[in-house]
């Protein structure tokens, strides 16, 4: 059997420094509690534990993978009988991990809620005085403007008390429960999410009735699928850019401390290819999963994936990682510039570059992957539908995941436009759009009416060769609202943190 390297203290110790260093752990700043640090400390030794198993676990493959066939029987056995004890702990330590965090998430939650009460009680106390002071001022006068300026600012003090006392009664079950309220808030676009992970958005289709072809679709599934593939591909962009942004800014101050002004220039990211990676496997995970869900709707085997079209998701995922590189670099230069024009300290320009390079990188991160996700389960779609085109009479426009959409969607909705036509090739609208064609058979029974795209919608759009470009169109009744502002936000705090 193979043996086991342990895992070395230097090992160990590089482990627990990088996961404080992730949980906000900034040696000898941190204002974790000695109850957090208790949590972390259990959570660090707890993770090691689950590395060391892990590490034993892929160095047995590795050796059974390389001996292959000169491995003897018993000695497999025995390589096999231990994989499975690596296993079960591994999930066993993973169970575990997410007990300690969520444990320590519902004490945080519950000490967060305690002191909301508490400042929210004082805020109740202070609008009481507030409403008290101008009632007695309603009474006290007999000027009509007056009067209609204090009751209206009678009427504002009643709503933000009423507003404020709603907020207690969930602060309150937060500090019994532990478990944190989530807010949201509603977008122009249905396509923002609103929630801190994408994984939690739930599905709310259109109030209309669903065509007999939509009915064939698992849209619960779909919508699930695509919350997980921008989770996924958001996380792991995160989780190489905040390093890298800590990185730069410790260059960066070296460069200042020193003097040498014309380093700036030099100052790069150097994430291209790790970026360019996270990018090629989820762009392809998207098209695999199109390609699946048509081949499901046609009723046919797994398509594979023609050279071009993986040359062409190679080629889209480099230069999406490119410009998010060469788009960081900028915002960096131009803060450094910006602070030394200005005078700044070196520390106040370092906070700068952190600040702005962590709100571009949430900003792009999001975009990103609200773009890429929805574009390319349409092309996986397309790529199994238009190679079995001979069966289809039709596509119907869909956009029901969810209850709100946007103004050109909702004019796309519904519309159904022969094969042949240039917009059945149009993907996504927009950033975040989760419209997709569906299919119609020849041997449908119901065969919906071929209304095909007003001209004045196919005009609001930019084409190449007359099919549609994402991103690239006039919206028809009002402009494309800024993007997920609470998404990006929330993807800042991780890149912060």
């Amino acid at each position: 059997m193979p043996t086991k390297k342990p895992m070395s203290e230097e090992t160990k110790k590089k482990i627990s420094e990088a996961l404080k260093k992730g949980f906000g752990d900034d040696s000898g700043a941190s204002n974790r509690t000695s109850a957090g640090s208790a949590y972390m400390d259990n959570f660090v030794a707890k993770r090691v534990e689950y590395e060391e198993a892990k590490a034993e676990r892929d160095q047995i493959r590795e050796e059974v993978k390389a001996k292959g066939k000169k491995m003897g029987i018993k000695e497999k056995a025995k390589a096999k009988k231990r994989l499975k004890e690596l296993d079960s702990k591994m999930k066993t330590t993973r169970k575990t991990l997410e007990a300690i965090k969520k444990e320590a998430g519902g004490k945080k939650a519950k000490a967060d809620a305690a002191a909301n009460i508490a400042k929210g009680e004082a805020r109740i106390s202070r609008y009481n005085g507030l409403v008290s002071k101008i009632t007695d001022m309603l009474v006290s006068t007999d000027d009509p403007d007056r009067k209609a300026r204090l009751q209206s600012r009678l009427e504002r003090a009643m709503a933000n008390k009423a507003s404020l006392e709603k907020n207690l009664g969930e602060w309150r079950k937060v500090a019994q429960t532990g478990i944190a309220v989530k807010r949201s808030k509603a977008f122009d676009f249905k396509e923002v999410c609103h929630y801190e992970h994408l994984s939690e958005v739930p599905f709310k289709p259109m109030t209309r009735k669903l065509s007999m072809q939509e009915r064939r679709i698992d849209f619960e599934t779909l919508n699930g699928e695509m919350n997980t593939i921008q989770t996924g591909m958001e996380e792991e962009i995160m989780a190489v850019t905040r390093p890298e942004i800590d990185r730069v800014a410790q260059q960066t101050k070296k460069k200042l401390d020193a003097g040498d002004i014309l380093a700036i220039a030099a100052i790069l990211f150097m994430f291209r290819t790790d970026i360019r990676a996270i990018l090629n496997k989820y762009v392809k995970k998207s098209f695999d999963f199109g390609k699946d869900m048509a081949a499901t709707e046609l009723k046919l085997g797994r398509p594979g994936t023609p050279l071009e079209i993986t040359q062409i998701m190679n080629t889209d995922s480099k230069l999406i990682a490119d410009a998010y590189a060469d788009n960081l670099e900028n915002v960096t230069k131009g803060a450094i510039l910006d602070g030394l024009a200005a005078g700044a300290a070196v520390s106040a320009i370092v906070s700068s570059v952190r600040s702005r390079v962590s709100d571009e990188a949430s900003r792009a991160i999001i975009n990103t992957s609200g773009t890429v996700v929805g574009q390319y389960i349409n092309r996986g779609r397309a790529s199994v539908m238009f190679d079995n085109v001979s069966r289809i009479v039709a596509f119907q426009r869909s956009e029901v995941l969810d209850a709100r959409t946007c103004a050109m969607c909702l004019a796309l909705d519904e519309r159904v436009v022969k094969p042949d036509d240039p917009m059945a090739r149009l993907d996504i609208v927009h950033s975040h759009c989760r419209g997709l064609w569906v299919p119609i058979f020849a041997e449908d029974d119901e065969q919906p009416e071929v209304t095909g795209i007003p001209k004045s919608i196919q005009d609001s759009f930019d084409t190449v060769d007359g099919r549609p470009v994402v991103n690239a169109y006039k919206q028809l009744k009002r402009p494309v609202a800024e993007s997920g502002k609470e998404a990006q936000d929330a993807i800042r705090r991780k890149l912060e943190n």
